[in-house]
């Protein structure tokens, strides 16, 4: 009993020793009467005494402070000495003692007025949010039942080379967003897609396609990046990889995760459950932030990043900012992708010293886990989707008829001449390739293919590719009659812009190296339409070339 009584006064000397000088944790309260003239007795916790036993008065002095705050037209501008005077003339409307606390002090409380003044503004400046009441989330042991989607950027910058006029040119290009599902029960990574530049909804919805095909390593070029031995992603483990049953798949509030292609998609499509997180509370997703930490720990080790704040040690010096960094936007993914890879083969002491790819592995081959029909995954295509919209007809009878969509006229030749006017037809059309539109009648009856204009064709492109060119013809930027050859100028024009140079390298890739003109049979010509001009690049290694080259423009000749 001695020793615990001399431990516990060591213990009360440390913690006493440790407490912050003059700070209060529990609020004071009066115990005694307020002093006056005839039996002073300290004034000690009276303002907040007052407040509590004057009616009206905490309410009256709180309501002048925020009609000043708020610049009410009822209200004025209040400052310590007037609200002081307010104070005190409240009390003597109120019939309060002549003798008592205040008036029996020489200051008349004006130093307590003072800091209730303070305190009582900083607050209405600074409002605190109502705390929100979180109810646990209960950890599912059986997978693909929790499914954590988010986007992250990644604060590294990397670089590109171009050609122009047999010279290489190394440019900068802008920070790229990572879009990742990571399952819950077994903190394994899902899908990944890497967006070069703002990303989309269409981004979004190629995230569940890739969640729906076999995973394909990249070609890897950077010297020293290899795959691990085994199987990078879960969709590369087999075909029930691709058609699981998901429970719920938990979104942040972006507004990309609140469009109703995705939420239909998810819904419809998929039969999961959609949720959308509390605004401002990412720990509610905690296990995705956690492999973003995790990835921003390794990109923090290339000279070129951003650093995660201003004040971050671990960025880019100031000396190299008007340089392109060394490493290219290609290795740049690769290492993401790798990164990724090895996080599903990493074992985790919370899951038993196993890896999370081998126990998905282990609950598919030995639990009932629910899979969707298999021809459920092989018709579903997130990137297919369809509209209804009218048919439009030439009052002079001069065109065909034809169909307006995504800020252009779609018309073939016999399709639409057997459908009346002001019927309605539904398209179906791809999100990633907008040259052609499948047409049919409210019935389902298939009507043939619409072509969009000739000068349109010649790349497979997206809606925001296209968004993008017609916000610039409409600005008289770029020209009408070859709209892609102008957005390439247009780029190359600005290619010292780090977001250009970026949009380059994502343009190149949507659109391919060649142009492709639709045949007849809508299938595309593989050949160009013209003959590209030879140069010393061309002697180049396939493995040297770089990421994009203004040598594939080859613009159509006018008519």
């Amino acid at each position: 009993m001695c020793s615990l009584g001399v431990s516990t006064r060591v213990w009360e000397v440390h913690l006493t020793s440790a407490l912050v000088p003059y700070v209060r944790l529990v609020k004071g309260r009066r115990v005694t009467e307020l002093g006056t003239l005839a039996k002073p007795s300290g004034s000690a916790c009276s303002f907040s005494h007052l407040l509590n036993v004057v009616p009206g008065l905490k309410n009256y002095l709180d309501r002048s402070l925020k009609s000043s705050d708020q610049h009410a037209r009822s209200g004025q501008n209040l400052r310590v000495y007037v609200f002081h005077k307010s104070f005190l003339r409240y009390l003597r409307e109120a019939h309060w003692p002549a003798d008592t606390y205040p008036f029996n002090v020489s200051s008349l409380g004006y130093e307590s007025v003072r800091r209730y003044y303070h305190e009582s503004m900083d607050q209405l400046a600074h409002p605190k949010e109502a705390k929100r009441t979180m109810t646990p989330r209960n950890i599912p042991d059986v997978i693909f039942q929790d499914i954590e989607i988010d986007e992250h950027t990644v604060d590294c910058h990397g670089s590109i080379v171009i050609i122009i006029n047999d010279k290489w040119e190394p440019l900068r290009v802008s920070r790229i967003t990572l879009i990742s599902a990571r399952d819950v029960a077994s903190a394994a990574i899902l899908a990944v897609v890497l967006v070069l530049g703002t990303p989309s909804k269409d981004d979004l919805l190629a995230l569940f396609a890739a969640l729906t095909r076999a995973w394909q390593n990249l070609t890897l070029t950077a010297p020293g990046l290899t795959y691990p031995p085994r199987e990078a992603m879960p969709t590369a483990l087999g075909r029930s990889f691709i058609r699981p049953a998901y429970g719920v798949i938990r979104f942040d509030n972006a507004m990309i995760h609140r469009a109703i292609a995705v939420r239909d998609y998810v819904c419809d499509q998929l039969g999961a459950t959609f949720n959308l997180g509390f605004p401002k509370y990412p720990l509610a997703r905690v296990l995705i932030e956690g492999a973003f930490k995790n990835l921003n720990l390794t990109i923090h080790r290339i000279p070129s990043t951003t650093g995660s704040s201003p004040v971050d040690p671990l960025k880019e010096p100031e000396q190299h900012a008007k340089k392109a960094p060394l490493i290219s936007i290609k290795v740049l993914e690769e290492a993401i992708h790798l990164h990724m890879a090895h996080l599903n083969q990493k074992p985790l002491g919370n899951l038993g010293g196993v890896a999370p790819i081998d126990l998905m592995r282990h609950q598919m081959a030995n639990h009932w886990i629910p899979l969707r029909p298999t021809c459920a995954v092989e018709n579903i295509n997130p990137m297919k989707d369809s509209r209804v919209v009218p048919v439009h007809f030439s009052r002079k009878e001069r065109r065909r008829p034809w169909v307006n969509f995504a800020y252009l006229s779609y018309e073939a030749a016999g399709v639409l001449s057997a459908v009346k006017q002001g019927v309605k037809i539904r398209i179906e059309f791809d999100r990633s390739d907008l040259r052609l539109l499948e047409a049919f009648n409210l019935k389902g009856e298939h009507l043939g293919t619409l072509r969009a204009p000739r000068n349109w064709q010649r790349f497979p492109h997206g809606l925001s590719t296209r968004k993008k060119i017609m916000n610039l013809i409409k600005i008289k930027a770029i020209q009408s009659d070859d709209p892609f050859g102008s957005y390439f100028d247009y780029l190359l024009c600005r290619r010292t812009l780090p977001t250009s140079a970026l949009e380059l390298v994502r343009v190149s890739r949507e659109f391919g190296d060649y142009p492709q003109m639709l045949s007849p049979n809508n299938r595309p010509i593989e050949a160009p339409l013209s003959p590209i001009k030879k140069t010393e690049s061309a002697s180049i290694k396939p493995d040297a070339i770089p990421d994009w080259s203004p040598n594939m423009v080859v613009k159509r000749r006018p008519e």
